[in-house]
């Protein structure tokens, strides 16, 4: 969808980032891997390339239209990051309801599938634009 590979790349480093901290906090508090949390990481990847593809196509469009990078980052929080966080939001507190259960492994798994959803999220939101922006910042780009 990205059509380049660096690209792609710029859109797995929050991804990366988010799935080191969980299996770091996994380790911290004595989280074992099981059948359960290793299902984490393959939830954080999709659904972290998903925040991901939504901030990078949209601060393309906006880079285009408005022709200001500080200007097409502003457009891709309000709009796109808006919907990040919207989701970010809903699923983990979907997940969070698992901590209700009575099975430890499902308590282990939706505590982890929310943290690695904010993880993913704010790395969408704060990270991907700082390496968007080093990306373009020497790009000559005319409004329309």
């Amino acid at each position: 969808m990205l059509r380049s590979l660096a690209k792609g790349i710029y859109a797995t480093i929050p991804i990366l980032t988010t799935i080191t901290v969980l299996f770091g906090f996994m380790g911290f508090a004595g989280i074992s891997l099981d059948i359960a949390t290793v299902l984490v990481a393959s939830i954080a990847l999709g659904i972290g390339i998903d925040y991901s593809i939504h901030v990078i196509i949209h601060f393309n469009y906006a880079l285009k239209e408005k022709g200001d990078i500080n200007k097409a980052l502003k457009d891709t929080i309000m709009i796109s990051g808006k919907a990040v966080i919207i989701n970010v939001v809903s699923v983990a507190f979907g997940f969070l309801v698992l901590l209700f259960s009575q099975i430890a492994p499902l308590q282990n798994f939706g505590l982890l599938v929310a943290i690695s959803m904010l993880g993913s999220g704010l790395g969408s939101l704060t990270l991907l634009p700082v390496i968007l922006i080093l990306a373009n910042r020497r790009k000559k780009i005319i409004a329309k």
